[in-house]
């Protein structure tokens, strides 16, 4: 935006408490020979170079506005939401553990196949198990079993990881 003239609007506030200017930014576009006014702050959330920063109020209708666009540009991975090469979706969607064959079941929710050897699976009650290789292709789900009565491919343990009634999804997790 060097050299353009930019105009600004403010809410009932135009400091924070650290004496930040806080303001809208109106940027003067040409359209058809006509100017309009590009409200900068939600250009940048929508392109995925800023976030919705709610945490103090401003005007709602802003605020909600800012929501929305944020929400956008995370869905369609703009800006800073792209996912970066490397990184993965990997996450536990359930855990059954009501009868002698426990298992987790981990899903790859992203859009490359992620390689498992290493990585290390948990419970709160820090029983630990590290992977095998396993290469885990996009929307793959493979089930790994513990208990008294496992007996497949991928067994964490033969004994019960968990205590009956007390587990939580939360509770485990996946590195």
């Amino acid at each position: 935006m060097e050299g353009k003239t930019v105009y600004l609007t403010y809410d009932w506030d135009k400091q924070d408490k650290y004496g930040r200017l806080l303001a809208y930014v109106w940027l003067p576009v040409k359209v058809d020979s006509e100017t309009k006014y590009v409200l900068w702050n939600a250009a940048l959330i929508l392109n995925g170079y800023g976030y919705a920063y709610t945490v103090f109020p401003f005007k709602e209708e802003y605020m909600e506005k800012f929501r929305e666009l944020e929400r956008y540009a995370r869905e369609h991975e703009l800006g800073m939401w792209k996912k970066a090469e490397g990184m993965y979706d990997v996450r536990i969607v359930e855990i059954h553990y009501k009868d002698s064959n426990e298992y987790i079941v981990i899903k790859n929710f992203g859009n490359s196949p992620v390689n498992l050897a290493g990585w290390k699976i948990f419970s709160e009650g820090k029983q630990w198990h590290t992977l095998p290789e396993i290469i885990l292709n996009p929307g793959k789900s493979p089930f790994i079993h513990s208990g008294s009565d496992a007996s497949e491919t991928l067994t964490w343990i033969r004994s019960h990881v968990w205590n009956k009634g007390t587990i939580h999804k939360d509770n485990v997790g996946c590195v």
